[in-house]
């Protein structure tokens, strides 16, 4: 952090600063509410922490290098965090066996050497060997789009990145047959070997270029952005407006991503016309993409990277696009596992990494530590998923 200017006037109506509060002896993240006149010595900032409206001097207000807190004005910093926990299932036979990650979070910075250009992820792996494959892709991502953005001499991906997103996953499908047929040769000495017919994993990416995220989702990973809109303060039954001032951050919430699971209508017709179905094989069990006339194999989502048995009825890494240009009001964008949001919903995600504002970190711990305690409390601790997010806060 850095102390603001003594030109007050230069913080703008919703600017992101920290703020110095000598009487409670703490720093908190607060908002610029009203801008401050040329010559003047305080200006009005909210502090939704503390939910108060507060004139502040300039000596205790701070902003980070760069800029305020906030979306993608300025760029002074990108600030990440990857948690992971691995899940757990009950095992009577023996009870020390443990659940492997299947998850892998997806942070490569500096694409090619372009300070403006990253990639922000999550891969969620499924079946048997389905860390081996979450772990593979991830591995194969970062020389792929180094040598995407290097061949693009003109750099046509800065006004349209997805034909280089959509050929960065036909690359790493075509890496991923080669495995294919490495396991069905009879030649032990070509590796990697590892089951990519009943294995997989999804894949929620975002590709930052300048101030533009560029999401592309395969499956049911999810990516969520964080903003604080102001709006005007509701009246009470008088008539007035409540608290000082008229204006109040609230929080909110916008996917950047669709799930992509059977019990979506457009999905399910997409499967049944490409010649699978959509079932539940108990009264328990989620619904899944099943062949036509069997039971096995079967699978959750309706698009994957891998899984080639069903490619035939639909099963595909079919990438879906969302482009979003980042604001002074974007405070974070989280890429997380269905270990987070099969029980946590975006807003209450929401509140708990704006709570941890500062400390991105700790966010993130508290996040999957938050959705743990609900898959313990849902399956009486018998189960839970792995559960895995990755956090950017735009400074």
């Amino acid at each position: 952090l850095k102390k603001t200017p003594d030109d007050l006037s230069s913080l703008k109506k919703s600017d992101e600063v920290w703020v110095w509060l000598t009487e409670q002896k703490i720093m908190t993240a607060g908002v610029i509410f009203q801008p401050a006149a040329p010559d003047a010595s305080k200006v009005k900032i909210m502090l939704p922490q503390l939910r108060q409206l507060k004139l502040i001097e300039a000596a205790h207000i701070f902003v980070r290098h760069g800029g305020g807190e906030g979306g993608g004005q300025g760029h002074g910093g990108i600030a990440t965090s990857l948690c992971t926990r691995a899940g757990f299932m009950a095992n009577k036979t023996d009870p020390t066996k443990r659940k492997r990650n299947q998850d892998r979070g997806i942070i490569i910075r500096n694409i090619a050497g372009l300070e403006d250009v990253d990639m922000f992820g999550v891969l969620d792996g499924h079946g048997d060997d389905g860390h081996e494959v979450s772990e593979y892709v991830k591995s194969l991502l970062p020389d792929i789009l180094a040598d995407l953005v290097k061949a693009d001499k003109e750099q046509k991906f800065r006004v349209d990145p997805k034909p280089l997103i959509k050929e960065m996953i036909s690359r790493v499908i075509a890496e991923l047959k080669t495995v294919q047929a490495n396991g069905k040769s009879q030649d032990k000495s070509k590796t990697p070997r590892f089951d990519v017919s009943t294995s997989g994993t999804t894949m929620c990416v975002s590709l930052r270029v300048g101030d533009v995220l560029h999401t592309a989702n395969v499956g049911d990973s999810r990516a969520v952005l964080i903003r604080k809109v102001m709006r005007k303060k509701k009246k009470n039954e008088d008539g007035k407006e409540e608290g000082d001032g008229g204006m109040v951050g609230t929080l909110s919430s916008l996917p950047l991503s669709r799930d992509h699971k059977p019990t979506d209508p457009s999905e399910r017709e997409r499967i049944i016309t490409s010649g699978g179905r959509c079932a539940k094989l108990g009264p328990n069990q989620p619904m899944r993409v099943l062949p036509r006339y069997a039971d096995f194999p079967g699978l959750a989502v309706t698009r994957t990277v891998g899984d080639f048995w069903g490619e035939g009825i639909g099963l595909k890494a079919i990438p879906e696009f969302k482009s979003h240009e980042l604001t002074s009001s974007d405070l974070f964008v989280v890429w997380a596992s269905d270990g987070i949001w099969e029980w946590l919903s975006n807003s209450t995600v929401a509140r708990i990494l704006y709570r941890n504002l500062g400390e991105i970190s700790k966010g993130g711990e508290t996040l999957v530590e938050e959705a743990r305690k609900m898959w313990d409390l849902k399956t009486n601790k018998a189960y839970h998923d792995d559960i895995t997010c990755v956090v950017a806060r735009f400074d």
